[in-house]
């Protein structure tokens, strides 16, 4: 038999443990609760990895939808051609269907004006619609203001009229007429003949050999058809 002070001793020991049991349960009960949280982090973890899965087939999607946006600009280009074609194609048939048609002096065609039609009234010679914009002011801008103007139409043969060309338009599309049935007012309207610029009044018809650009000059071009 243990002396009764080991008895007492080991009694304590006994008694210190048990004291602790509390503070176990608890640390157990909190791993434990930890551990009944896992399958739903495990079920969002298989989640996040279930989306990751398919991100290849999401890449692959997105690089087939840039593939056709970086073939825009050839298409664009293609494009682009076919409208020069198509615009190519209705100048054609807008100078067919004149041809088709009677035609006549005054008649307006092309943005321009006939003064002058051969024997079949099918050909023959038209001036610019109106006075034009940025007349030069001396006869080195003349060549300049030519080549400005025929890049910018379709046609790209607009030149100065002849002295006689000019008499013509006096006499067909202006003498004796109203205001409201002519597109020409009284000024002096620039001609070239034989290389040399000249004029017309047309406020009576008379030429002016030597003509001084001011602001009363006017210019109006014409080209056959």
């Amino acid at each position: 038999i243990a002396p009764p002070r080991a008895r007492i001793s080991a009694l304590k020991g006994t008694v210190t443990a048990g004291d602790t049991l509390p503070g176990r349960h608890a640390a157990l009960a909190s791993t434990i609760k930890a551990s009944a949280a896992l399958p739903g982090e495990i079920t969002a973890l298989e989640g996040r990895v279930t989306a990751l899965d398919t991100l290849p087939g999401q890449v692959t999607a997105l690089e087939g939808r840039i593939t056709p946006l970086e073939t825009l600009p050839g298409q664009v280009t293609a494009l682009d051609g076919r409208v020069a074609a198509l615009e190519s194609r209705i100048q054609k048939l807008e100078k067919r269907i004149l041809i088709l048609r009677e035609l006549s002096i005054g008649d307006s065609i092309a943005g321009g004006i006939i003064f002058d039609l051969d024997d079949r009234r099918l050909h023959g010679q038209m001036t610019s619609a109106s006075d034009l914009a940025g007349v030069p002011t001396s006869a080195e801008e003349v060549t300049s203001f030519l080549d400005t103007f025929n890049a910018a139409s379709n046609e790209q043969d607009w030149v100065l009229p002849t002295l006689g060309q000019l008499q013509t338009m006096f006499t067909v599309l202006h003498e004796g007429k109203a205001a409201e049935e002519t597109t020409f007012g009284d000024f002096e309207y620039l001609c070239s003949e034989d290389g040399v610029l000249q004029g017309m009044n047309f406020s009576d018809g008379s030429p002016i050999p030597s003509l001084t650009f001011g602001e009363n000059t006017r210019i109006r071009l014409i080209r056959e058809f």
